[in-house]
């Protein structure tokens, strides 16, 4: 019927139906997208969606301004032509635009408000302050500048296919042709108008239609399509994330679930079937989180559901886990809430066996236990042949008292050396768990046992550490005192726990400050036996600490110490 009406001389009707129809398919798609933008991802749905509305204004402004049409005040074939050069531009450059958004992070809002601020500045252009352009003169008809633009808006259609072909990839198939075709449909309509066309001719009656035509096309790729198969969407982004997130989760050897938000698993990995002995109809059937830890951790496991879907962390869990056959591992689980608008609905997580890891611990700690029992028979057995030496020695009084000092020398340097193993097993196997110390009342503790020594201490800290810290400052201070002869002994701290022990004696020459940390490395004249700084080192690394040394100035030696909190 609409088509008559152009062949019964009534061509304004025609061209407003034709172009409401545009406009009204444009609305639709705005208000569709707009009420659907807290609930899909796709960034181009959104933006496509979100810009014809302006797109759709501007249509709307260049069909009521157009002659004799009589709803705007200010009306002409000139004004009504730059409204249709606007939109046009406004169309060709958001098409253009959109390829290029997908997969990135944009504010729908912010683009809203970007559109809202360039149509304003379009209508009041044209409208209040008459600085756009004219397109159309009645003594020329359509001016340079309308021939141009049909020109240039041309060139961007073309422009935005191929960036539309270019990621055809992103775009479901079928889709991929509604959008180049709608494209395609505003290509033809723009080379329509790059020719000087006549008013009333058949082809100026063909452009409204051949606009309605790609504004429907659109519609049915961004809407239509879109909400009959909502698993496709505009994009087969989601499909293929999920795909992605599977062959991730079955990549890896360690166990991946969720559950809902009673403990139910909903998904595993292919690692699980394996790991547990469960079949994938098992798992379809329904079992529960609680169902693969042995009984006497499940009432755990339960209270540990409920916090975290509560919104609490916990952190990582320990637990033994149950096969289908009955038999048992231990695993460690991190787990978290699954967030869907703001409500818990499950949690998300992975499980690490650690069958290999505690078996390494149990020989780990039997061998420790070995090299305790073996240190405290050496050191027992040794001190009491050196006790019966040193008695035996003293005893003779007819020994040369020149003798008698290097033999008691010799054992007091072998007693030290013991004392020295002593430490250095506690370095290394000390079974006292880390606790929070203050550095200061380990520091004040220490130099108690150098009564001759001025000592300063400043500041504090709290650090994880065991009993072996007293060692570690204890074997500083005295090889300060007697390899540095120093008389006078600075210690600092500062609150990121890092201690310096300052002294003021001999100090360490240069050449060996990089190798003193190493097992066996002594300097000076009273050397010994190169293991207390190693000793120190080896207990500074179980905290997760560091030590280096530095010049004192004017003379002697700073150690740096470094502590975890």
């Amino acid at each position: 019927m609409i088509l008559i009406f152009p062949f019964q001389g009534s061509f304004i009707t025609f061209h407003s139906l034709a172009e409401l129809i545009s406009i009204i398919i444009a609305a639709g798609i705005f208000i569709v997208v707009w009420n659907s933008k807290n609930f899909v991802e796709n960034k181009y749905y959104l933006f496509i969606g979100t810009t014809f509305i302006f797109v759709a204004v501007l249509d709307g402004l260049h069909t009521f301004s157009y002659e004799n049409v009589g709803i705007l005040l200010i009306s002409g074939p000139n004004i009504s032509m730059q409204f249709w050069v606007a939109a046009r531009y406004l169309q060709s450059a958001s098409f253009l635009i959109a390829p290029f958004l997908i997969g990135r992070k944009i504010s729908i809002n912010k683009i809203f408000a970007i559109y809202l601020t360039l149509l304003a500045t379009i209508v009041l252009s044209i409208m209040v302050f008459k600085i756009f352009p004219d397109c159309f003169m009645d003594q020329y008809g359509s001016t340079p500048f309308r021939k141009m633009s049909e020109v240039v808006t041309t060139l961007l259609f073309f422009l935005a296919l191929y960036a539309h072909y270019q990621k055809r990839n992103n775009f479901d198939k079928k889709l991929f042709h509604y959008l180049t075709a709608s494209i395609g449909f505003m290509i033809a309509v723009e080379a329509f108008f790059i020719f000087d066309i006549q008013t009333y001719t058949i082809t100026r009656i063909l452009v409204p239609y051949l606009k309605a035509i790609s504004f429907y096309i659109l519609y049915k790729a961004l809407v239509e399509h879109n909400l009959k198969k909502p698993y496709s969407l505009l994009f087969k982004e989601l499909k293929e994330s999920e795909e992605k997130y599977r062959e991730l989760a079955n990549s890896l050897p360690e166990i991946v679930f969720e559950t809902d938000e009673k403990g139910k698993i909903t998904l595993v990995n292919k690692n699980t079937l394996s790991l547990t002995g469960y079949t994938k109809e098992d798992f379809e059937q329904g079992l529960n989180a609680t169902q693969l830890v042995i009984p006497e951790d499940r009432f755990r496991v339960s209270e540990d559901i409920q916090k975290l879907i509560g919104g609490v962390k916990i952190g990582s869990r320990e637990y033994t886990a149950l096969r289908k056959d009955g038999s048992t591992f231990p695993f460690i689980i991190n787990s978290t809430a699954i967030i869907c608008k703001n409500n818990p609905i499950g949690l998300r997580g992975i499980i690490f066996d650690i069958t290999e890891r505690k078996e390494n611990e149990g020989k780990i700690k039997n061998l420790n236990e070995t090299i305790k029992i073996l240190n405290k028979i050496l050191r027992h057995d040794i001190l009491n042949d050196l006790t019966l030496l040193l008695n035996i020695v003293d005893s003779h009084k007819d020994y040369d008292e020149v003798m008698k000092k290097r033999v008691f020398s010799t054992i007091n340097k072998s007693v030290n050396l013991i004392e020295r193993m002593r430490e250095l097993e506690n370095a290394l196997v000390s079974e006292e768990s880390l606790s929070g110390k203050s550095l200061r009342i380990v520091a004040e503790s220490v130099v108690k046992n150098y009564p001759d020594i001025k000592f300063s201490i400043k500041g504090d800290c709290t650090v994880l550490c065991d009993g072996a810290i007293y060692s570690v400052i204890d074997n500083i201070v005295r090889n300060a005192i007697i390899h540095g002869k120093t008389d006078i002994i600075d210690i600092t701290i500062d609150d990121n726990c890092e201690m310096r022990i300052a002294d003021y004696g001999k100090g360490i020459p240069s050449d060996i400050k990089e190798k003193i940390f190493e097992e066996g490395e002594s300097f000076g004249e009273s050397r010994g036996s190169g293991l207390g700084l190693y000793i120190v080192k080896k207990i500074l690394e179980r905290y997760n600490g560091s030590i280096k040394v530095e010049d004192n100035k004017p003379n002697g030696a700073v150690f740096v110490l470094k502590f975890r909190k």
